[in-house]
């Protein structure tokens, strides 16, 4: 033992809850060993040459503490006490960790998905939590589950359920990572009662519906993209994805390759156009219908007309885009759904619906829509 308290303590560099931090492994009075961690407020992208810069200084501010909490029996009688070095210093808040993870996994994800899992944690996750001060360490399943409740009363099970799954991955991601986090062992949401998922049953629109509902809208801007949901079964983000190189008027062919959605990224809304190539269900082709090849067509000339119209007002932007307005600006979803409930079902007494349902339809009434 007296040979190991004589080890001096190491550092190194690390990546930690998405910044370069130092890690110094050293032993207690009681030839335990222990672990610090300094963090030097740089994020890991583009910072490395920076935070090794700090070393020098951060091991003469440290170095000498850790020794001396080495060569010391008595913590409570000494200027450094053990609980300022490694107790609650290296605790983390639930709350924090949360708003750390949710950084560390954002290469990984798609740019909308990584605002989606942000909002959720920011609005919501970390503030609950943050009021009642709960460590990772000492968070239970008791905690979460009292969480799970005062969402689901405000909410819906599914809605309750997304939370589920953000808090479980981001456990789990703790648990996994022995090296920053050796005393979470267990995921505590895995001792929850998991919201089970809401089963919508949609309504689904007859062929006489459809009929009915094409007549009032012929002359709409949302003729087409609702021609094109009920004939193909398109999502709402694969219709307003699709560019016109997705179209070949030659073969009659229509192929779906894209997938837009209007997120918030970084305090900014903004359309995120994603390709559907790595997901081979997703990436399809089908024939193009007469019907929809003459509605294409004109919209094509109602694009050139308002070019020529507005001239440098018009967008150049998404000039290769299908679904755009007046102004070359390609349409924004939420705009597609509440036009279709509230201008163009409502108003005309029509069956209310989703527009989400009418994919439905075209499972259903695929070959006899026209």
């Amino acid at each position: 033992m007296a040979s190991s308290l004589n080890e001096k303590p190491s550092v190194d560099l690390k990546e930690k809850h998405g910044k370069w931090q130092y890690l110094f492994l050293y032993l207690d009075a009681s030839g335990k060993r222990r672990q610090k961690w300094v963090d030097t407020g740089f994020p890991i992208k583009g910072n490395k040459k920076r935070a090794m810069a700090m070393e020098e200084k951060i091991v003469a501010e440290w170095m000498p503490k850790l020794i001396a909490l080495r060569d010391h029996s008595s913590f409570s009688s000494n200027k450094i006490e053990y609980d300022d070095l490694s107790g609650s210093s290296d605790k983390i808040l639930f709350a924090d960790y949360m708003l750390e993870w949710v950084e560390t996994i954002k290469p990984r994800l798609q740019v909308s998905t990584y605002s989606e899992y942000k909002r959720v944690i920011e609005n919501q996750i970390a503030p609950y939590f943050q009021k009642r001060g709960i460590y990772l360490e000492d968070l239970k399943a008791s905690d979460i589950q009292k969480y799970y409740d005062i969402v689901k009363a405000r909410a819906s099970t599914n809605t309750t359920l997304r939370h589920h799954a953000n808090i479980r991955k981001a456990l789990q991601d703790a648990v996994n990572d022995d090296e920053n986090y050796p005393n979470i062992q267990v995921n505590p949401a895995d001792k929850t009662q998991r919201p089970q998922k809401e089963v919508f049953i949609s309504e689904v629109y007859t062929k006489e519906d459809l009929m009915k509902l094409f007549s009032v809208i012929r002359n709409d801007y949302m003729f087409l993209v609702i021609l094109m949901d009920a004939t193909y079964g398109l999502r709402r983000s694969e219709l307003l994805g699709l560019k016109w190189s997705a179209i070949d008027f030659q073969r009659k062919t229509l192929t779906v390759k894209a997938s837009a959605v209007y997120t918030k990224v970084d305090g900014k809304h903004l359309t995120v156009v994603k390709s559907l190539l790595k997901t081979k269900s997703s990436y399809r082709t089908f024939p193009l219908t007469p019907e929809v090849e003459i509605a294409l067509i004109a919209e094509q000339n109602r694009q050139k007309q308002n070019c020529q119209k507005h001239k440098s007002k018009y967008s150049k932007e998404y000039k290769s885009f299908i679904f755009v307005n007046d102004y070359g600006i390609l349409r924004k979803p939420n705009t597609i759904s509440q036009r279709f409930t509230r201008n163009i079902l409502k108003r005309r007494g029509l069956k209310r619906i989703r527009f989400h349902d009418l994919r439905h339809a075209y499972v259903k009434h695929r070959q006899t829509i026209f």
